[in-house]
Parts: structure tokens; sequence; C-alpha cells
């Protein structure tokens, strides 16, 4: 479920704890240090962190108006809770039209307090499974191919680029990509060897 709001610290390392229970899209690493760019704060009481809370607002985000939360979590779903983590972020929120996150159809908990914070549902997105894949030869119409696209192509990752903003420009809560963006995900951990093509 995608949340939206209207968009009127303390380091973050351990952001895998908390983001995960919602959306694991866009967790920070182990070497990720707060910034301008992704303003990050955890919530205390006593001696315990009970909430984190990390926006991404790089260029192309400010570019679109849009802020997405990687991480935007509490241990219970209390408005008083989620109210101070939101708080937190509110003076990172200049050039930005609406803040959104995903969270799991099953967290409607979640969901009924990030209501009362001024939040409203924009869409649903599904995963969908099959079981069983049979091998079949692609049959593509002219005009159409794939092409495997690698970290040193330029060409090719401009053309994925491309590809990927022409076809989701106007998604709800989607974000334009660079050439540069695409090439740095060939370096992120959770890339699988061959996985680019357009």
């Amino acid at each position: 479920m995608n949340l939206s709001g209207k968009a009127i610290g303390i380091g973050l390392s351990n952001t895998v704890s908390y983001g995960g229970e919602h959306d694991e899209s866009y967790l920070p690493g182990d070497d990720f240090i707060p910034s301008s760019d992704q303003p990050s704060y955890v919530l205390i009481e006593g001696d315990s962190v009970v909430g984190a809370v990390s926006l991404i607002r790089t260029q192309s985000h400010v570019d679109a108006k849009k802020g997405r939360f990687s991480v935007f979590h509490s241990l219970v779903s209390s408005v008083s809770r989620y109210s101070r983590l939101y708080q937190a972020t509110c003076r990172h929120f200049d050039g930005l039209d609406k803040v959104y996150l995903f969270i799991p159809r099953e967290k409607q908990d979640v969901a009924i307090v990030l209501a009362e914070l001024g939040f409203r549902s924009e869409r649903l997105s599904f995963v969908l499974s099959l079981p069983k894949v049979q091998e079949r030869q692609i049959e593509l119409e002219d005009g159409f191919n794939i092409t495997s696209v690698s970290k040193g192509d330029r060409v090719g990752i401009e053309a994925f680029a491309e590809v990927m903003n022409r076809n989701f420009r106007g998604s709800s809560g989607y974000v334009e990509v660079t050439a540069d963006e695409v090439k740095s995900w060939f370096d992120e951990d959770t890339y699988v060897e061959g996985n680019c093509s357009a």
C-alpha cells in the first residue's frame, strides 16, 4: 500500500532493524551516513530505540517534488510515536509537494495511525508469482529487442534509463532515474548479475 502525505539528528546506522517490517526497497546499508539527501532520526525512550525515520530527498526527488521515506517505523503503532518521527522530518520537506512510503496491506494498524497524521492511501501494489516457469522462445514485434546492459555500456545504460522513465512516468510515487543512478545499481549488494536489460 502506498501512502502519501502533503508535504507541508540523530545518526541512523541500523535501519534494517526497523524499515524492513514495512518496506525493504530502499533500506540504507551498514555504511549509511545521514545527510541532507537523506536526513534520518531515531526515537529514543529511556535507554531504548523505539522508532526510526529516514527520508530520501535526493536531487531527483526534489526535482519531482516527492520525498520518499525509506524508513518510517515505530515498534508500537501509536499516533504519539509516529507524530514525533514525522515532526522530526518536517523541517526537511522544503521543495517537496508530498512525501510517501509503502507499507504491507496487513499493517492496517500503521495505516490507521498514518491516516491520522494526514496520509492517504494512494494505490495498492501486488507481487505476482508463477510457481513453475516453462522456458519458451520469445517472439518480439518489429522494432523491439532485448539487449543486456553492462556497467561500462554508457549507451545501453542511457537507453535503459530512458525506457524506465518513459514507461513509469506518471506512475504514483515514481521518481525518474538518471543514467548515473542506473550505473550505480551495478555496485549495490542486491544487484543480480545479468539482471539489467533494455
